[in-house]
């Protein structure tokens, strides 16, 4: 183990790191502010126990590389707790499996009140309208956001009722979504305005 905590603010792994190795580095660098990685398949256990607490992490960008099978970041352990947090990226390629409780576990384990949510699902093979009993609790988890941004993730009707009648993200200034159609999309608009 390298002894960094305090020093390291700013983390940024583009290139993927194993889930064994993102423990390790948040265990170490509780001074984090931002994190930014990718996560990839590892051999090795996750081996972790407990909470792990980052006090002043504002910013956290993941992104999953579901490229070897039988991994899935829908099983990534949520042993998060980030009180700071205001600004949450998630996202997942090479699957169409979106982690959805991870991420609103992470939130409201978190009692974190965000500003700015990324959530996206690169290449999606369908678009299917995602369950209303996953897609929902997300956005009630990113309620207080003021910019929420949905990629490959298509939203029920009943999502979009609720988002038109502003009982749904009511601080939102910025949003986009995927749309599977048009009219729904103009109505739900429409019905904001």
């Amino acid at each position: 183990m390298f002894g960094l905590s305090g020093i390291l603010t700013s983390f940024k792994a583009e290139l993927g790191i194993s889930l064994w190795d993102f423990y390790s580095i948040v265990r170490q660098c509780t001074g984090l502010t931002g994190l930014m990685v990718l996560l990839t398949p590892s051999t090795h256990p996750s081996a972790s126990s407990g909470l792990i607490v980052l006090s002043y992490l504002r910013s956290l960008n993941l992104s999953f590389n579901e490229e070897v099978q039988g991994w899935s970041p829908a099983s990534f352990p949520t042993l998060l707790v980030l009180p700071a947090l205001t600004s949450f990226t998630l996202q997942v390629s090479g699957s169409d499996v979106f982690p959805f409780n991870f991420a609103v576990d992470l939130i409201n384990r978190s009692n974190a009140k965000l500003s700015y949510a990324i959530f996206s699902l690169e290449d999606p093979t369908s678009l299917a309208p995602q369950p209303e009993e996953t897609i929902l609790p997300l956005l009630m988890a990113v309620n207080s956001a003021m910019t929420v941004l949905t990629r490959g993730l298509v939203f029920p009707q009943a999502v979009l009722d609720a988002l038109a009648a502003g009982s749904l993200l009511p601080y939102v200034e910025h949003f986009e979504f995927s749309v599977s159609f048009l009219e729904q999309f103009l109505s739900t608009i429409n019905a904001r305005l």
